[in-house]
């Protein structure tokens, strides 16, 4: 089935977001497919950060429409509700609670939000800790770990609802260089599990190789949007091209 005979689980359509007098968001049109990952790169202050935000209301879109999952963002307490039901996110800093257990933070939302047994939620969890390379971190806190694990802890939560799409905003961007690749390692397997993800990075190594779709931000707008790695070894917007220049990355093999 192609992609044009699809339904996308996440599509925006003319999204706006201001900021007072400011206008962070403009126009902003994006599409993503079952077990696609999207990466949105650019600048800082360019919007991704505030784009990906608006996905899950943490904030309100001003214009536009957000669908998620065949849900719309109307403004709503009950499309915001099902929307979240439908999203799990992964944030720059990790956000876990400090009070709770690893498995207690897992399990929160899943049994709160969802009615989940603690039986079923902590049974999904520990699957979920092995995936992230984490089995027998379940008793720990968030202070006895490192920050690679706490974010790969974030991610296993993230998962525990069993969301119908992944957003990652700048998921390495608070993390020490040498445990980067162990948080960018369990997202390329969640890649290659055929998880649908929407990825706010800096890491374009990471995004040449996992996504599926690449778009490049500035100024609220999206300037060039492109295949897997295409972009970045053939942008054809002069924008684009000084930015990738300006990391001086000569390849994204």
């Amino acid at each position: 089935m192609s992609e044009e005979s699809k339904v996308p689980v996440v599509r925006l359509n003319g999204v706006v977001k201001k900021f007072g007098p400011v206008v962070a968001v403009k126009g902003v049109d994006l599409e993503v497919f079952e077990s696609q990952t999207m990466a949105i790169i650019g600048p800082s202050g360019s919007g991704k950060s505030t784009v990906i935000r608006t996905i899950n209301a943490l904030e309100n879109h001003d214009e536009g429409e957000i669908t998620v999952g065949g849900v719309t963002l109307d403004g709503s307490k009950s499309s915001i509700r099902k929307v979240r039901n439908e999203v799990g996110m992964v944030f720059q800093q990790f956000n876990l609670f400090p009070y709770m257990t690893v498995l207690n933070n897992i399990t929160l939302a899943p049994r709160r939000n969802q009615g989940i047994s603690r039986q079923e939620a902590e049974a999904h969890a520990m699957e979920l800790l092995e995936k992230v390379g984490l089995n027998g971190f379940e008793a720990r806190y968030p202070s006895e770990l490192s920050g690679g694990q706490q974010q790969r802890v974030a991610i296993a939560r993230g998962l525990a609802t069993r969301p119908t799409v992944m957003l990652f905003d700048e998921p390495t961007s608070a993390l020490d260089p040498e445990v980067v690749q162990d948080v960018l390692g369990v997202m390329k397997d969640l890649a290659n599990d055929g998880v649908t993800m929407i990825v706010v990075t800096h890491e374009l190594t990471f995004a040449a190789q996992v996504a599926d779709s690449i778009v490049f931000m500035d100024g609220g707008l999206v300037v060039e949007r492109g295949a897997g790695a295409s972009l970045l070894r053939n942008p054809q917007h002069e924008r684009t091209i000084r930015f990738l220049s300006s990391l001086k990355s000569s390849h994204f093999d």
